[in-house]
């Protein structure tokens, strides 16, 4: 058989196909999808004036085309505004008021996002698909704090910090509460007060909290968990020293709109 001579028609169409061929392995290589969106969690829940803010990743983002390492960038806004120099994964709570709504943004990102790549006319640069967490920052529980003291007779003292009495008077707990929500309330307030007004001492402002109290009598014995309390109202009475030479005193503050966890300290007779 005669060799059959290659037309030029032909040697294009073999050209044509061998460069598809190419252009469509370069298109494969090229080609570098972002990863998918990772599912976020707070590391601690609920989240109030008191608590630092940390997103946890829970499931890393997907990356369909390789197994090359993921990094993420983090963004907050509060109120719908930027917060500017937090890029990091936690919030400390010195920045949150109670009310503001909190929103982090976590981008994930293989090294698909831009480069070199992109001038590759069919190179493809689709954006990373952040992920997104919110929360409104609650109130913060306040907490009692419990004081006695030994009067001072001259007056010219608040007295002696004690837990020992001569169990012949009775005995009344100087009571205040630690409430974050309530500072930052007063800062607010100062802040409206005409210019040059002095800002008032904190120490100086009501106490921002009421407190319910339970004396409980202590004894070798110990009480029921469900037992009642012998007295409720904020002074034990001098005559609870003639049968127990110990008390114990649990008390817990509310500001308004949450109890705070309870507190208690013991006194005794001398």
């Amino acid at each position: 058989m005669a060799n059959r001579e290659i037309g030029v028609p032909v040697l294009v169409g073999y050209l044509a196909l061998w460069w598809g061929g190419v252009a469509g392995v370069c298109y494969w290589l090229t080609i570098n999808h972002a990863p998918l969106a990772p599912e976020l969690k707070w590391k601690e829940e609920p989240i109030v004036t008191t608590t630092k803010m940390v997103v946890e990743i829970s499931k890393p983002a997907a990356d369909p085309d390789t197994a090359a390492e993921v990094n993420y960038t983090y963004a907050w806004t509060v109120d719908g505004k930027p917060v500017e120099g937090q890029i990091g994964e936690s919030i400390d709570s010195k920045l949150t008021t109670k009310g503001q709504v909190w929103e982090v943004s976590v981008e994930p990102d293989d090294g698909s996002k831009g480069g070199w790549l992109c001038a590759i006319p069919w190179h493809e640069c689709a954006g990373n698909i952040a992920a997104k967490l919110t929360v409104t920052i609650g109130d913060s529980a306040p907490r009692s704090r419990i004081v006695f003291r030994v009067p001072d007779p001259t007056g010219a003292t608040a007295g002696t910090v004690t837990k020992v009495f001569d169990g012949k008077t009775d005995v009344t707990p100087e009571m205040s509460c630690a409430d974050s929500d309530a500072s930052e309330a007063n800062a607010a307030a100062a802040a409206l007060l005409p210019e040059g007004t002095p800002i008032p001492d904190p120490a100086t402002l009501p106490d921002p909290c009421t407190y319910t109290y339970k004396w409980f009598p202590v004894s070798d014995t110990p009480l029921p968990a469900d037992a009642p309390p012998a007295y409720t109202d904020k002074t034990l009475p001098k005559d609870a020293w003639k049968k127990v030479d110990a008390w114990r005193l649990v008390t817990v503050a509310n500001d308004g709109e949450l109890d705070g966890p309870e507190v208690e300290e013991t006194i005794r007779k001398q």
